[in-house]
C-alpha cells in the first residue's frame, strides 16, 4: 500500500494465517504483527501469532485475546542448538496447525520458519515484511532465502525497496515479487475518549505550559541528540516549553547528560518506555521525531491519529506518511536549527498547528487503520494461494 492507495474490499474466504516475529520487547515489529493480527482475525481469519516465551508481543496477545504459539526460542542464529529445535518445533506446528499462509517479520523468525517450512516439505506460501532501511547484502544464504523460500516480500515503505536494489539488479528478485504495505497504528487506543491531560499528569507538568513530545528507542540512530541541541532555542523563544520523552535504550546515560550540560535538564521529563505511549502522545503540543533513519515510523501514524502536528526528518518513509507544509513539517536529518524553528513555528501559531492537525487525522484514518492494513495483506496473501496437499507428517 503506497501513501496514495485506499484498501481494497474484503470478499476473499477466511485464511488460517501464521504470523511470527522473534522481537522480545514491545517496539516497533511487535505492535505492527499484533494489530495486523487482530484486524485480520477481526474479518474472519484465523491468526496464530508464534513469538518467544515471555516477551511482550505474547503478554499483549493475550490481553487481547489473540492465539499464541510460543514453543520456538527465536535465539539469535549464532545459537546453532536453540535454532535446530525451533525449526523442528515449527515444523510440527505447521503439520499441525496447517496454515494457508506463512508471513515472517523478523530475521530470526525469517530463517526459522524458512528452514522449517522447506525441511517439511509444505506448500504454503512464506511471506515476509521488512520493517527497516538498512542494506540487505546478497550473500549466498540470502540468494537462497529470497530466490528460492520467500514466496512475496512485502515493504514497510516504498523507501524500502533500495534495500534490495542489488537482489533486484540480478533478478534475485522482481518487483513483481514485491509490494510496500505502510503497516497500521493502534487505532483501539483511542477507542475511548482521549484524555490529552494524561501526560501532563504523568510528567508533572502544569496546565498551559506547551508539551513537545518525542517517543522512540533511546539509540543513535533515533537522534534525540538533534532534538537536545534544538532545544535551547525553543525555550528562548517559548519559556515555558517542556520536552517529554518516552522510551528507553542504551542511550539513556548520556542524553541525560546532554540535557544537564545544555542546562534545561528541569525541562526534560524521562517517562521510560510505556506501554500507554500512543495514549500518552494525544497530550503533546507537536511531536517530534528526529531519526536518521526510518521505513514507516509507527509513532508518527499515532501522533497524526489524534491530531497532533509532527515534525520529523525526511527519512526513509517518514515522507511517505507526512507531507511537509500539509500535516507536518518534514526536516532534514541531524539539524538542530531546523528541528527547533518548525518546532517554534508549531507552538507558536496555535491555528497553523490545529489545521497541520486535522489534515494528518483525517489522511491516517482513512489510509493506515488496521482494518485498512489487513485488506491488503488478505488481498496479497489470496493472490498467493497455491492448490496443495499437505504432506502426513
Amino acid at each position: 500500500m503506497t501513501s496514495s492507495q485506499q484498501p481494497p474490499p474484503s470478499t476473499e474466504r477466511p485464511l488460517r494465517i501464521l504470523l511470527a516475529n522473534s522481537h522480545f520487547k514491545g517496539y516497533g515489529q511487535p505492535t505492527v504483527v499484533r494489530l495486523l493480527a487482530r484486524a485480520l482475525a477481526d474479518q474472519g481469519h484465523a491468526v496464530l501469532v508464534a513469538c518467544p516465551p515471555g516477551s511482550e508481543l505474547m503478554q499483549r496477545c493475550a490481553d487481547e485475546g489473540i492465539a499464541t504459539f510460543t514453543g520456538a526460542r527465536f535465539k539469535k542464529t549464532n545459537r546453532l542448538v536453540s535454532t535446530a529445535c525451533d525449526i523442528a518445533t515449527l515444523r510440527r506446528l505447521m503439520a499441525e496447525w496447517k496454515p494457508d499462509i506463512i508471513h515472517s517479520n523478523g530475521s530470526q523468525d525469517t530463517w526459522s520458519l524458512a528452514m522449517a517450512k522447506w525441511r517439511g516439505g509444505f506448500a504454503a506460501p512464506h511471506v515476509m515484511t521488512r520493517h527497516n532501511t538498512k542494506r540487505v547484502n546478497l550473500g549466498i544464504a540470502n540468494r537462497w532465502l529470497y530466490g528460492k523460500r520467500l514466496a512475496h516480500l512485502v515493504l514497510a515503505a516504498d523507501a524500502v525497496r533500495a534495500s534490495y536494489q542489488p537482489h533486484l539488479d540480478v533478478g534475485v528478485l522482481t518487483t513483481s515479487r514485491i509490494t510496500a504495505i505502510h503497516p497500521p497504528f493502534d487505532d483501539r487506543a483511542y477507542a475511548q475518549p482521549i484524555d490529552r491531560n494524561a501526560v501532563r499528569v504523568a510528567a508533572g507538568i502544569p496546565d498551559g505550559e506547551p508539551i513537545v513530545g518525542v517517543v522512540a528507542r533511546l539509540e543513535a540512530c533515533k537522534g534525540h541528540r538533534y532534538l537536545l541541541d534544538a532545544f535551547p532555542a525553543v525555550l528562548a523563544q517559548v519559556a515555558k516549553a517542556h520536552l517529554v520523552v518516552l522510551g528507553d535504550g542504551s542511550a539513556e546515560a548520556e542524553l541525560r547528560a546532554q540535557s544537564s550540560a545544555l542546562g534545561f535538564a528541569d525541562r526534560v521529563h524521562w517517562l521510560g518506555y510505556r506501554r500507554d505511549a500512543a495514549k500518552l502522545t494525544a497530550g503533546f503540543d507537536v511531536d517530534v521525531l528526529p531519526s536518521s533513519a526510518e521505513a514507516s515510523p509507527t509513532v508518527v501514524k499515532e501522533a497524526m491519529s489524534v491530531g497532533v502536528p509532527c515534525v520529523a526528518t525526511g527519512v526513509g518513509g517518514t515522507v511517505e506518511l507526512l507531507r511537509d507544509g500539509v500535516d507536518g513539517f518534514v526536516v532534514p536529518p541531524a539539524d538542530p536549527q531546523a528541528l527547533a524553528e518548525r518546532i517554534i513555528r508549531l507552538l507558536r501559531d496555535p491555528e497553523l498547528a490545529a489545521r497541520f492537525g486535522a489534515a494528518a487525522r483525517q489522511r491516517v484514518w482513512a489510509q493506515f487503520a488496521p482494518s485498512a492494513c489487513a485488506r491488503f495483506h488478505s488481498a496479497l496473501y489470496h493472490a498467493l494461494l497455491p492448490v496443495h496437499d499437505w504432506p502426513s507428517g
